[in-house]
């Protein structure tokens, strides 16, 4: 319903009153409104003053405010941006003072509010890009590889956490593999849903010297479980 343009205007906005129950200390203000209604109901020509005063304010006031040029900060070229966005900065917030109050971030990591956090495709590209912009940066390539891996579990599906059934059949949908590229020294990183433990292919190696198409089974092994039970010792001999 476009408020201004309606007729019955007076009687929905009583109903909205009837549905949304005034809170504590709001019952004189709804007494008030109801008032003015009710003396309009017997009263045209303060029933047209009204539903006037409505019209104008859903043409000057509510549309506007629905158009995206009236949103957020003004930007050159008639571009505007939002202001009540996330964040994104990856630094520790510093407190701040609410008059005696001083107000502190929750822990480290306080720098993102707002970061999307669902394993839908836009929120993981958002944190991808998040993350990637504030990346250590690595001395190594192999350093540079680890902490890619580790910015990808970021993204790793839990299997149960996502159902699809867009094949009629109801499946866990999982991180089937992961993978890395080193496009320097053309190496080839990878990491399955049922084996963590990185392997690498040498792509001037296995590719180059056979000069033909070849494969490779990802899927071929299990993830190790290393038993260092054995290799516990003694608080006093770590301390040494």
């Amino acid at each position: 319903m476009e408020v201004g343009r309606s007729r019955n205007f007076l009687r929905h906005f009583a109903e909205v009153l009837d549905a949304a129950r005034p809170l504590p200390g709001e019952e004189a203000l709804y007494a008030l409104v109801r008032s003015v209604l009710d003396a309009a109901a017997v009263d045209k020509t303060l029933c047209k003053v009204l539903k006037d005063a409505a019209a104008e304010a859903d043409e000057n006031l509510v549309k506007p405010l629905l158009q995206f040029r009236n949103f957020g900060i003004p930007l050159p070229d008639n571009w505007t941006t939002v202001i009540n966005s996330a964040e994104f900065k990856h630094r520790l917030l510093h407190a701040i003072k609410l008059g005696a109050q001083k107000i502190s971030a929750f822990g480290a990591g306080g720098g993102l509010p707002g970061l999307p956090g669902d394993f839908t495709p836009p929120s993981r590209f958002v944190r991808a890009a998040i993350y990637n912009q504030s990346a250590a940066p690595n001395a190594t390539a192999d350093g540079a590889v680890l902490s890619t891996f580790h910015i990808l579990n970021q993204f790793d599906i839990p299997k149960g956490s996502v159902v699809n059934s867009a094949a009629g059949e109801k499946m866990d949908e999982i991180t089937e593999w992961t993978s890395v590229a080193d496009l320097k020294n053309l190496r080839w990183y990878f990491r399955t849903f049922e084996d963590q433990s990185i392997h690498m292919v040498d792509l001037k190696r296995a590719v180059a010297a056979k000069g033909e198409i070849a494969t490779i089974e990802m899927e071929g092994t299990k993830q190790p479980i290393a038993d260092v039970s054995s290799d516990t010792t003694t608080l006093k001999a770590a301390s040494r």
